[in-house]
């Protein structure tokens, strides 16, 4: 998560699966965007985790991870060609950094939720949940 997004945040907190059964993860850089990006997503986690008990998330996990300087570039070069390999195999390190710290035995599904994706249906995971079959590439 380079930015924080509060319609990104109040995305998530509209979701209708229960947040009981939901926990977050986040990764930001440790960049000085990543520690303004920090202080705003720890701001929005302490309200919603001592509101109350049935409001809350079963956990937030944030993580901080060394950036690989992308965050230095401009929008237009972030998405230029010639550094998509370097650049999305570091985004790839840092979600699986996330992933195997957060992810547990009772685990049971895995939504990545960019953080630039403002708006989704309120029931999304029950949709996706309701399938209860395996993700498959292509190739398998």
């Amino acid at each position: 998560m380079q930015t924080f997004h509060q319609e990104y945040w109040e995305n998530l907190l509209q979701l209708t699966y229960p947040r009981e059964f939901t926990e977050l993860g986040f990764i930001i850089p440790r960049t000085s965007s990543g520690d303004i990006t920090l202080s705003k997503l720890e701001t929005a986690v302490k309200k919603v985790q001592t509101d109350k008990k049935n409001q809350r998330f079963a956990k937030i996990t944030i993580l901080r991870q060394n950036s690989e300087g992308f965050d230095k570039l401009m929008e237009k070069d972030r998405h230029a060609l010639q550094v998509q390999k370097e650049r999305r195999s570091a985004m790839a390190s840092a979600r699986n950094e996330l992933l195997f710290s957060s992810l547990g035995p009772q685990t049971s599904w895995v939504l990545w939720l960019d953080a630039d994706i403002v708006e989704t249906p309120p029931n999304l995971i029950q949709d996706m949940t309701s399938h209860n079959k395996a993700v498959k590439s292509q190739n398998d």
